[in-house]
């Protein structure tokens, strides 16, 4: 009785051992986990950082050559193909009212309302109201004026028809941006004055993020040296400036690691590491572990994403493995247990068997010698 009670509490005392063992093991996987997610987001969060950098650079660059362009048609077409961050060149007053170009429908529609929507020229508090966030992807618009106008006033826009468009593999239908009337010129005398007027008064330079036909169109601009009464402005091509970002992304990650940059639109312009085709081929997709922006005041939507491919964590093999190895000790320990037990009873029989003969043998001793007596 005693020896079954010993074998039971040893073996419940396994039990227990086997079962805090498991739970270390979880816990310790648990913790490699994080580290892997910290060390890929701590990754995106450098490259992040590096590609502000790269882009306060080349903004530096660009506003130096609007500063030192001549204020005249000459001057703008040197400066236009001069730097290859550069896609438009425009000069305004000092008001802000655009002089050049003025025939072009492109750039005209693209910035209506930055340079042909007048508001207040009176109140000139926080620029919230002006400055738009970057759009949210979206499978339809009904609406064809641009949604990054505020209900001030404007000249008539045409509405436009709607344009088959594909994204990933489905039909969906979008507006095309709106086709603007002949713009209104805004000499910003009285109380109105164009947006781009309402930026620009009492500095120097600047830079506007705008967004226009659901993409990312940021203007430099700067009073010029020459003539302090002549703004020099530029569109920036974002897709060079794309480009140099791009170039700053890893050659090799570790497995299952991906870092993806993405623009205002949420398309992945870049990405190193796993390949994004591999995903879903199991039904599974990469995990976003972290987001960090590269640039949000001057490049909103802008961002480094970092990512997971499936299978990144052995947590179920890991678990498999220890509670494999923790029931194979307690089935270690029970036979082991079951054998001590038996092998005790075993040499308890003997015992008796011993005990019983030596009382058989007195007995019988006993017995002749009791007759002879």
């Amino acid at each position: 009785m005693v020896v079954t009670i010993t074998v039971l509490i040893a073996g419940a005392a396994v039990a227990a051992l086997g079962i805090l063992a498991l739970r270390l093991a979880k816990q310790e996987q648990n913790m490699r986990c994080n580290e892997i997610k910290e060390a890929v987001s701590t990754q995106a969060e450098l490259l992040a950082n590096k590609c502000r950098l790269i882009l306060e650079k080349h903004k530096r660059e660009v506003l130096d050559s609007l500063l030192m362009a001549n204020p005249d048609p000459v001057g703008l077409s040197d400066l236009r193909y001069s730097s290859p961050f550069i896609s438009e060149v425009f000069m305004a007053d000092c008001n802000g009212a655009l002089l050049l170009p003025l025939e072009d429908s492109v750039f005209n529609r693209r910035y209506y309302g930055l340079f042909f929507e007048a508001v207040s020229g009176t109140h000139r508090d926080a620029e919230d109201d002006i400055i738009v966030k970057p759009p949210q992807p979206r499978a339809r618009s009904k609406s064809s004026r641009n949604i990054f106008t505020k209900d001030m006033d404007y000249e008539p826009m045409e509405k436009a028809a709607p344009v088959k468009a594909k994204k990933k593999g489905e039909d969906s239908l979008v507006y095309s941006s709106p086709v603007v009337a002949k713009p209104r010129q805004i000499n910003g005398s009285g109380r109105m004055i164009s947006r781009f007027g309402r930026l620009s008064t009492g500095k120097r330079s600047g830079w506007i993020a705008w967004f226009s036909d659901n993409d990312l169109r940021p203007v430099a601009w700067a009073v010029s040296h020459k003539n302090s009464s002549r703004i020099i402005g530029a569109e920036i091509e974002t897709i060079a400036l794309l480009g140099r970002v791009q170039s700053l992304m890893p050659d090799s990650l570790p497995d299952k690691w991906r870092i993806e940059l993405v623009n205002a639109s949420n398309q992945v312009i870049s990405s190193a590491g796993w390949s994004a085709e591999l995903d879903g081929v199991n039904g599974d997709k990469a995990v976003c572990i972290a987001t960090y922006p590269v640039w949000s005041e001057d490049f909103p939507g802008w961002r480094i994403r970092a990512c997971l491919a499936p299978g990144w964590s052995s947590t179920t093999i890991f678990t498999v493995t220890a509670a494999t190895q923790v029931l194979s000790l307690l089935l270690i320990l029970v036979t082991a247990g079951f054998i001590m037990f038996y092998l005790m009873r075993r040499e308890l029989e003997l015992a008796g068997q011993k005990t019983s003969f030596v009382a058989n043998v007195s007995h019988e001793l006993k017995t002749p010698l009791t007759s002879i007596r």
